[in-house]
């Protein structure tokens, strides 16, 4: 039998209504739920119409590497829980959503954590405001809108003691065939550098003072002052490279990979974390990793009483929030050792040396103290921020260690005999001479400033300060001139003379101190300009006795 009119009935359109959207997509909720067993390694692209828009944002989005691929895996594991056209999403589908990831198993027993949960939202709500600024016929109302994210506690900052960075350092001297290349990796990382912004750094990026990075998590370039201790490891590493016959170049990579078939490359991410695991088992550091040296950086500025908003600054963080962990975990320390401190005090024990210094530089603080008639630094002197002596040891180690020879000779040069130690003391009496006219060591950094013969105790410098912004707006230059005004040359009596032109009074009570006093009024100018964009010219044009 045939039916003539059959191809004539007109097409019909189903319509999806909204309560049984709700139904199929809890479906698949629970469908998701109960196949997927643990977060896979890769998640299927999705084969339809949607995928495309997501390249398209993720291709126009100004993401870091690392983003862009969380992001991508996110978006991919969004479109693969919901079928649903993106006009077609509301906020109880993103709820929905949201709590299959927070039964979302990622090994056996162990859910989503709320940080990985918190981060799956943000490429999900990043997509959508995009969408709907970008593509508003496709998405005319943003359904992630009041979707809240998981309040997650401010973990505690995961910083190394003093004796543990010791052992890490005595680690890295038994290293042979790569001991000046990590010597290197651990001081960047000890600056607050992430890994990742490690991996990026060329031979250009370092200045012989400051490492410029311009791959930052944040987009955001910034600039590290490295302590002298780390300048030298740096120039110690790049001179030993050129020594192998290797053609350095601003270009090349700062920290080079030793591993089989990767040697000579850029190190990478996954290398030097490989590189800080072979150092942990070498100090019996277990589970040691990048970001812990870190976060000993960062509580270590504070420690120095170095502002938070400088800190937040030197280690790449916007948010105050973010540096809070860091301060928390400093309070937290100076609330403990100023209750000891006090109980040492009411028992009348004696205060022990500064905690983060070896037994060997304990040894040469208190000889030195002994040679010389200075107090011996101690805990509460550290505490307090006096921290002159072990920031002389810290940083200009060899410094000091010629100081100490110099002094233990001096008996030998001037032959005299002594048998103990007060008697070096009083030699400069015994032998008439005053103590400007005893020889010094040779200032190495400034020598203008290393053989003062001045019986006042104080000289006169005319100092010329020039100031330059990098953005070239030049917005910052004035508010670091008067930062350096109000907050270094402050500290001295100080006469202006121009602009840009000062004549100093810096008192000193030795000979040799005048070289450290000027050279960490320098430093701290530099510090000052950093933080604001800037760089300072400096020139002493004359020394006044």
């Amino acid at each position: 039998m045939e039916f003539a009119q059959s191809d004539r009935v007109p097409a019909v359109k189903l319509v999806m209504l909204d309560f049984a959207k709700d139904e199929v997509i809890h479906e698949q909720t629970l469908g998701a739920v109960r196949s997927r067993r643990g977060r896979p390694e890769q998640i299927a692209t999705p084969a339809d119409i949607r995928w495309p828009m997501v390249q398209e944002f993720l291709r126009s989005s100004n993401l870091s590497v690392n983003t862009r691929k969380l992001y991508e895996r996110e978006l991919k594991r969004f479109l693969g829980w919901t079928q649903c056209p993106w006009s077609d999403l509301k906020l109880r589908h993103l709820g929905s959503y949201k709590e299959y990831l927070m039964d979302l198993e990622v090994s056996e027993g162990k859910t989503l954590a709320k940080n990985s949960l918190n981060s799956a939202l943000t490429a999900i709500k990043s997509y959508f405001k995009w969408l709907c600024q970008y593509h508003p016929e496709l998405c005319p109302v943003n359904p992630t809108e009041g979707l809240k994210f998981e309040k997650v506690p401010l973990p505690p900052a995961q910083s190394l003691t003093p004796e543990e960075m010791d052992r890490v350092w005595n680690a890295i001297a038994q290293r042979t065939e790569t001991r000046l290349r990590d010597l290197v990796l651990v001081h960047l990382l000890a600056h607050a550098l992430r890994a990742g912004e490690v991996v990026s750094a060329n031979v250009g990026s370092f200045d012989g003072r400051l490492v410029t990075i311009t791959q930052t998590k944040n987009k955001k370039p910034r600039i590290v002052p490295l302590s002298q201790a780390g300048q030298q490891a740096v120039q110690d590493y790049l001179a030993a490279r050129r020594e192998r016959g290797e053609a350095v170049s601003p270009e090349s990579a700062l920290i080079l990979s030793h591993h089989q078939g990767w040697e000579g490359d850029r190190l990478s991410y996954h290398g030097i974390y490989f590189a800080v695991e072979r150092i942990g088992e070498l100090a019996q550091l277990p589970n040691l990793h990048p970001h812990q040296f870190r976060h000993t950086g960062a509580t270590s500025l504070l420690r120095m009483g170095i502002d938070p908003a400088h800190v937040r600054r030197l280690i790449g963080h916007e948010d105050e929030r973010s540096t809070r962990r860091y301060t928390l975990a400093y309070e937290q320390e100076g609330a403990i050792e100023a209750f000891y401190r006090a109980q040492r005090e009411s028992n009348n024990e004696q205060v022990v040396y500064a905690k983060g210094l070896s037994r060997e530089q304990r040894q040469l603080l208190i000889g030195m103290a002994e040679m010389t008639g200075k107090t011996p630094l101690y805990q509460d002197d550290l505490d307090q921020g006096e921290v002159s002596f072990a920031r002389l040891w810290q940083e200009n180690i060899a410094g000091l260690e010629r100081m100490l020879e110099d002094v233990k000779r001096l008996p030998e040069r001037l032959g005299v005999a002594v048998e103990k130690l007060e008697d070096v003391k009083r030699l400069p009496q015994k032998l008439g001479v005053a103590a400007a006219e005893r020889e010094t060591v040779e200032g190495e950094t400034y020598p203008m400033f290393a053989k003062l013969q001045n019986h006042r105790q104080e000289i006169n410098v005319l100092l010329k300060v020039k100031v330059e912004d990098r953005t070239l707006a030049g917005r910052s230059k004035a508010k670091v001139r008067r930062e350096i005004e109000n907050q270094i040359l402050v500290r001295y009596q100080v006469v202006k003379l121009g602009r840009g032109e000062y004549d100093l009074t810096i008192p000193f009570e030795k000979e040799d101190e005048v070289a450290v006093i000027v050279s960490e009024m320098l430093w701290e100018m530099d510090t000052l300009a950093e933080l604001e964009d800037c760089w300072v010219e400096h020139e002493f044009t004359g020394v006044v006795l």
